[in-house]
């Protein structure tokens, strides 16, 4: 007769009860397993899709020219060169895993579209913290770099665009741009978004600019909220010789609007 022939009661090795004690131990057990095989979570890389940053930025280098004025809002050649001269002057160069080119892309796509670093990090194949450190690192290489471009380029002499226009030459000649305030867009402070917001309504800072006839920025000061008269800003520029505001030479000038104070350098529009 085999095991399965005997009653629970009347099997030669289990007393009584015992059979029931047994079932009831196979059910802890079974519901043991259960609980470690099915809530134990099993370790997954977030980005696996195998496709990685790198790979994206040369195909959009390599392609049509058209893609990377769309991703990147530069040439293919603006963008090549950006990179050679951070490389060059030793201002940024490669991390373990990214190349300068990987870095700029990161911060020319999230700045000049806006997006989020979510979406950045799956399209690169990162984590939001390589990603925002990436961004941190672009923009202090570029505002180290700006030291240098951002800079006058003809001091002294007649400006060619100026000399080359017969219309404009008898009365610009000695005239080395223009300055004004612009409104930039910006993130601010929730206790300071009322002072930032602007009258259509947009949280904004007054960007202190001067431009010469090549259309190049020659000056920048930013920091200043967007109610900030263009005057407070200008005086404040001045009064802080680590903003090396450079001051145009004996008899040459800059075009402004009324905002800014009548002074020898500066000439502003006639009013009647």
């Amino acid at each position: 007769m085999s095991n399965n022939d005997f009653p629970d009661d009347d099997h030669p090795l289990l007393g009584d009860g015992d059979a029931d004690a047994i079932d009831e131990m196979y059910i802890v057990c079974l519901m043991w397993m259960t609980n470690e095989n099915g809530g134990r979570r099993y370790p997954m890389p977030q980005h696996n899709i195998g496709f990685w940053g790198d790979q994206s930025i040369q195909g959009v280098l390599n392609g049509n020219s058209q893609n990377c004025i769309e991703m990147f809002r530069m040439e293919v050649t603006a963008f090549e060169y950006i990179c050679q001269v951070l490389r060059q002057t030793m201002i940024m160069g490669p991390t373990e895993r990214t190349e300068v080119e990987e870095s700029l892309a990161i911060f020319y796509l999230i700045f000049g579209h806006g997006q989020g670093q979510c979406v950045v990090a799956d399209r690169f194949q990162h984590s939001t913290e390589t990603i925002n450190r990436h961004i941190k690192t672009v923009m202090r290489a570029l505002h180290e770099l700006g030291r240098s471009v951002i800079r006058l380029t003809h001091t002294v002499g007649v400006h060619p665009y100026i000399a080359s226009n017969w219309h404009n030459y008898p009365w610009f000649q000695n005239c080395l741009g223009a300055m004004d305030g612009t409104m930039i867009s910006a993130a601010a402070p929730t206790r300071l978004g009322n002072v930032f917001r602007n009258r259509h309504g947009r949280i904004a800072q007054n960007v202190f600019c001067a431009c010469d006839f090549d259309m190049k920025f020659t000056y920048v000061y930013t920091g200043w909220e967007e109610t900030a008269h263009d005057a407070r800003i200008f005086m404040d520029a001045l009064s802080r010789p680590d903003n090396q505001f450079t001051w145009s030479a004996p008899g040459y000038y800059y075009l402004v609007d009324t905002a800014f104070p009548y002074i020898e350098i500066f000439m502003p529009p006639y009013l009647r």
